[in-house]
């Protein structure tokens, strides 16, 4: 279940909002299905309409408008200077919302369950006074599916109790995610990932999905942002090559200085850049790590690099970078250039894969198991991949991606070393890196899967099955995307070779066995090796 919390101050443009048909008319059926006695009393057995929903409205407000109370929240704006939001005034808050969903793939729940959950999270939230005087007025709305196909409803609270005073919503949105975890195991619903496990990725916000829609972009920009990053790690070595990635990537990224203190950097934060067509006034979003993917922060970066902190060269990258960004003149390419899979991440990912058989030692600490290190390399290597065949519509391989970087969100992964089986790597490099084969690439996908497998009946053993079988649907699906993908190269090869014969030059006939080796040595490369974004 996956709370979300806003505030406001104006209750009845939210309950018209509410009784409405929705940014894209997805609500429908709308009504009332739980809220305090007095709202309750007031609500009409029917669907909810415009004029009902005003006349709700006024019948929260009155302990507000009886008691004059008033509750101020910061308004806040961002600084893309510093890249935080900055409070800017105290506007009115009394006004609090909240939506609880569940997965789509988890099909709907009756109007009597959802008015269950609906008392106990208000309860769980402390807006219910068992002697009534310091209760809050609530209702709560369902209106259908939302656009992703989300069963959800929606928690309107007046924060003026019924006495005046102010009804305490300190840390409410840690409350509200371990409310969603109580309910969720209460009402035998699919638990949050990141909240079972401490794992997870941080989900789109609304806003961002909005502006993904205007821009026509198959993904969010921090679900892009993801899959370049890793992309850039993957093909890094140190800390200074990973800047040079980044930006390879089409990724601007900047440093986190010390306090008073320029020459140590502490963290990073990433953007994309701004489409040349868009405002002049607009500026880059950026994203903390924390924010994106925890196993790209810079800490865990530097440890999987055996680096404790900057060194000279990197500390240079991170000046020149922070000054570009200042004077507004920082550039990256215009197209990402497919990168080669490097042979020392194949043999960081072959030693990940050996250790989870030969390691079998009880670990107290969940991110020193070997599983949890191949998970990280597999995310990275699917998400080079991905940049390299899904271009600018992420499918099957960003999703394999995604679904072990969620496998790999806790903290404390050590550096690992890359030593292990060469001679194997060095053959299985020769035949698929940098080069477009389609019979080397697959084989990369196959390692990967078979890694994967490894990733997979280890989670299995420790009693995450549906991480496991997560796992094993997305490389599953990766796996058939490149072969997919290489067969229609090689169809497109054939058919224009076949539309431009030599007419002039009998064919050479090569033995069958001397061709074989031709083929082996030398895969033909794939025509076009940039990728607009």
């Amino acid at each position: 279940m996956m709370p979300n919390i806003t505030r406001g101050g104006r209750m009845a443009g939210l309950m018209v909002y509410l009784a409405g048909g929705g940014r894209a008319n997805e609500h429908t059926d709308q009504h009332v299905i739980a809220g305090h006695d007095a709202v309750m009393h007031a609500a009409s057995f029917g669907p909810l309409t415009t004029d009902s929903a005003l006349d709700l409205a006024n019948v929260m407000e009155q302990p507000s408008k009886v008691f004059g109370t008033e509750i101020l929240t910061p308004s806040k704006l961002y600084d893309p200077d510093t890249g935080e939001h900055v409070r800017t005034d105290m506007v009115d808050g009394h006004v609090w919302h909240a939506s609880l969903s569940i997965k789509a793939d988890e099909g709907k729940l009756s109007d009597a369950q959802w008015s269950k959950i609906a008392n106990h999270f208000v309860e769980g939230m402390g807006f219910v006074d068992p002697d009534g005087a310091k209760s809050n007025r609530w209702v709560a709305v369902r209106h259908g599916s939302s656009k992703a196909g989300n069963d959800h409803i929606h928690i309107a609270v007046n924060l003026v109790r019924e006495d005046g005073t102010k009804a305490n919503v300190w840390q409410d949105y840690h409350r509200s995610q371990k409310l969603a975890h109580e309910l969720e195991k209460k009402y035998g619903l699919d638990v949050l990932q990141s909240r079972e496990q401490g794992a997870g990725l941080s989900a789109d916000k609304p806003a961002e999905q909005r502006r993904a829609a205007v821009s026509e972009n198959e993904v969010t920009a921090r679900d892009e942002l993801r899959r370049r990053l890793r992309s850039a790690v993957a093909n890094s070595t140190d800390e200074a090559s990973f800047i040079d990635a980044a930006k390879k990537n089409r990724v601007l990224v900047r440093p986190r200085f010390a306090k008073d203190d320029t020459s140590q950097v502490v963290g990073y934060s990433a953007a994309l850049p701004v489409d040349s067509a868009a405002s002049a006034s607009a500026n880059p979003i950026w994203y903390a790590p924390s924010k994106l993917d925890r196993t790209l922060g810079l800490t865990r970066l530097r440890a999987s690099w055996g680096a404790d902190d900057v060194t000279p060269d990197a500390l240079q990258s991170w000046t020149t970078t922070q000054r570009e960004l200042r004077e507004r003149r920082a550039e990256v390419p215009k197209a990402i250039r497919r990168e080669a899979i490097l042979t020392a991440q194949l043999n960081r990912l072959e030693q990940h894969g050996e250790q989870l058989h030969a390691d079998t030692a009880p670990r107290v600490d969940p991110a020193q198991l070997p599983e949890v290190a191949a998970a990280v390399e597999l995310s990275r290597l699917y998400a080079q991949t991905s940049v390299a065949m899904e271009a600018g519509k992420p499918g099957p391989i960003q999703d394999a991606s995604d679904i072990y970087a969620r496998a790999a969100q806790q903290k404390g992964i050590p550096a690992q070393a890359a030593s292990a089986n060469l001679a194997y790597q060095a053959r299985l490099i020769q035949r698929a890196t940098g080069r477009d084969s389609r019979t080397g690439w697959v084989a990369v996908f196959r390692q990967l899967e078979r890694v994967g497998k490894s990733v997979e009946n280890a989670y299995r053993a420790r009693g995450d099955l549906a991480m496991a079988t997560a796992m094993r649907d997305r490389s599953v699906a990766a796996l058939s995307v490149a072969e997919k993908r290489w067969t229609e190269i090689q169809a497109k090869t054939a058919t224009a070779a076949a539309a431009s014969p030599t007419p002039t030059q009998k064919p050479t006939q090569i033995p069958e066995h001397l061709q074989a080796r031709i083929d082996h040595s030398a895969p033909s490369r794939d025509a076009g090796t940039e990728i607009e974004r």
